[in-house]
């Protein structure tokens, strides 16, 4: 498991997104250290995927006074030390690679933050080589060859996990992870998760899934409308927080390490 220096990776102070004349996050901070596992859990609508996007630098920052957005330490990043530092794996870049790329050139393609290959771009042995050690760490070099449009979404996921782990990022950031998957998919990848975490890869976990927090996560961030609610160690996944993060009365519940949430009056 990553030891958790206490030095930041991530920080980000007074950071407002406005898109379409609505403020979609609204004075957000968040920090996350240097190899430490967390989950950012919310509802839908209440900013994680415009979270994502600032962080990929893909959405415009409104700046105000004494606002910030530092990837270890600097304000002054570009999308290579990205890379390095974190890893992306979300539904819109499962989407851009749906079809019509293979699964070694999609894997490539993380060293130059493409979608797939092109002639312009000088693959090296070295690459090449990683490529393979990715892939066979993610249990899915045998599916070299394939078009990811013929995989099913759980190998797709893999494909993508593979595509991030090329440039050693410290952190991979997983946007809803078990999305799509079925119950053996769901279980596979919630495996491969505490596997990654096992070997020294922290992860940022961003859903509404409550199953996708692995027992290895020890920190817990709540967003609600764009801002912070709550944040603070594994103990805030309760009936009283969760209720108030979904705006429902629900019933948390953990069994063998797997949590999950149901409407309160349901549970008799």
């Amino acid at each position: 498991m990553a030891k958790v220096s206490g030095k930041p990776l991530l920080q980000l102070r007074k950071v407002s997104v406005v898109l379409g004349g609505v403020k979609v996050l609204n004075s957000l901070n968040l920090e996350i250290a240097e190899g430490e596992s967390a989950v950012i859990l919310g509802p839908n609508g209440s900013g994680k995927s415009t979270l994502i996007k600032v962080i990929a630098r893909e959405v415009p920052v409104y700046r105000s006074r004494g606002s910030h957005l530092k990837l270890r330490g600097r304000d002054d990043w570009g999308l290579f030390e990205l890379r390095q530092a974190i890893g992306l794996v979300s539904g819109d870049l499962q989407m851009a690679f749906s079809a019509g790329h293979e699964v070694i050139d999609a894997v490539l393609s993380g060293f130059f933050g493409t979608i797939g290959l092109n002639h312009t771009l000088a693959v090296t042995e070295e690459m090449q080589r990683k490529a393979e050690a990715s892939l066979r760490r993610m249990e899915v070099l045998h599916l070299v060859g394939r078009d990811i449009g013929t995989l099913s979404l759980g190998e797709a996921r893999r494909v993508l996990l593979a595509r991030a782990l090329v440039n050693d990022p410290a952190t991979l950031l997983l946007d809803e992870p078990s999305s799509g998957l079925d119950v053996k998919g769901r279980s596979e990848f919630r495996s491969t998760m505490r596997r990654l975490i096992a070997e020294g890869t922290s992860l940022l976990i961003v859903t509404h899934d409550l199953e996708d927090i692995v027992p290895e996560v020890r920190k817990v961030v709540m967003l609600r409308d764009g801002a912070v609610l709550r944040s603070g160690g594994r103990r805030l996944i309760n009936d009283a927080s969760v209720s108030a993060l979904f705006s429902i009365p629900l019933h948390v519940d953990e069994k063998g390490g797997i949590l999950s949430m149901a409407p309160a009056n349901s549970i008799k």
